[in-house]
């Protein structure tokens, strides 16, 4: 009977962490896709507010791409701390880790980006220099918005989960 009910308490408590490991990825996709959807909106404002001045009005197709783009990309955000690919530099000083995971995910915007202009191609043209000057800044503007992103989840993984939102909010640490 001892062996019976010790299974049973095993199996309760996997149970239990499984649903508290499931809630802490849930709550960091959240956040994640929060601020990724916040920071992509105001790059697409940006963009959406340059091409106006050429005649092109990509507002709403801008905003769900930017959604989108949240979606996807917070939740490769979440998942990059479990997947080694994204760990190379992690034992190195933590501007070696954030540039590293802030170039990949710029990287796969990117991608998404190009993959989206070749399903929806618009069939506008910018004249001249402006197309490069806006895909730059597009660009540098993402991989600080990452930038930041990986930056905070570095300097809260290296302090201690949950000593940030101590500092910055006053929150208790969760234990």
């Amino acid at each position: 009977m001892t062996d019976q009910s010790d299974t049973k308490q095993k199996l309760e408590k996997t149970i239990h962490q499984t649903r508290e490991t499931l809630a802490e990825e849930v709550r960091r996709f959240l956040e994640n896709f929060v601020y990724l959807a916040i920071c992509l909106s105001v790059l697409e404002t940006y963009r959406s507010l340059v091409l106006l001045q050429f005649g092109i009005n990509q507002f709403k197709h801008g905003y769900i791409l930017a959604l989108t783009a949240a979606l996807i990309m917070g939740k490769i955000a979440t998942f990059s701390q479990r997947i080694k690919f994204f760990e190379i530099f992690d034992e190195r000083p933590l501007i070696w880790s954030v540039l590293y995971r802030s170039s990949l995910l710029t990287i796969m915007v990117a991608v998404f980006k190009f993959l989206e202009e070749l399903i929806f191609a618009s069939g506008h043209d910018i004249p001249g220099f402006h197309a490069s000057v806006l895909t730059f800044t597009h660009y540098v503007g993402t991989m600080f918005v990452f930038f930041v992103l990986f930056t905070v989840r570095g300097l809260d993984r290296k302090l201690g989960e949950g000593t940030l939102s101590s500092i910055f909010f006053g929150l208790k640490k969760s234990d």
